[in-house]
């Protein structure tokens, strides 16, 4: 029974913060509409709750106890027969993914948001696998996972910094000059 906590407990622990992430966002959006803020502030507000949910996954995911983690969490959605699951290093990458698409998406407006999505996603690597460490729950700090963690986020953050340029030019298309003949 001790593996199927290690199935089960993320799995259940990643839907709860996804519920009250979808309840917050509700509510948040609510509150801003009653009182009559922009679309801007909700959503910077709605962003935030996103950036807060993907932090949330990844510290459920990363400080579960023993032989747990992001590979035996998605073990049960994948395939539960089969013996195949996603490589440790792929799954590291995957997790900082939305990290840093979030975090750019929310500090678009900063000077070199892609910098600062991945400064963040370093950051949150380095607490986690620190705590890994410190803490009993039988994990230990790996360099690897450090660096793959980064580059997930730093991935994450070019796809949010396109994301934003991509509506940017959508929603402000510019003039198309007549002048000249096609």
């Amino acid at each position: 029974m001790q593996s199927s906590y290690y199935f089960a407990s993320p799995l259940v622990s990643i839907a709860w913060v996804l519920g009250v992430a979808v309840v917050v966002s509700v509510v948040s959006v609510t509150i801003l509409l009653r009182r009559g803020a922009g679309r801007s502030v909700i959503a910077e507000r709605l962003e935030l709750v996103w950036l807060s949910t993907a932090l949330g996954a990844v510290a459920v995911l990363t400080l579960q106890p023993g032989p747990g983690g992001f590979d035996s969490a998605l073990a049960p959605i994948l395939d539960p027969a089969a013996k195949v699951t996603l490589s440790g290093a792929a799954a590291n990458v995957a997790l900082y993914v939305p990290v840093g698409f979030f975090a750019a998406v929310l500090w678009h407006r900063k000077a070199q948001p892609i910098a600062w999505a991945t400064g963040l996603a370093f950051s949150v690597s380095l607490g986690i696998e620190l705590a890994q460490w410190l803490l009993p729950i039988s994990r230990s700090f790996q360099t690897q996972d450090l660096l793959l963690n980064t580059l997930g986020g730093f991935i994450g953050a070019a796809f949010g910094a396109f994301a934003i340029q991509h509506l940017r030019r959508a929603s402000h298309p510019m003039p198309r000059d007549m002048s000249v003949a096609d």
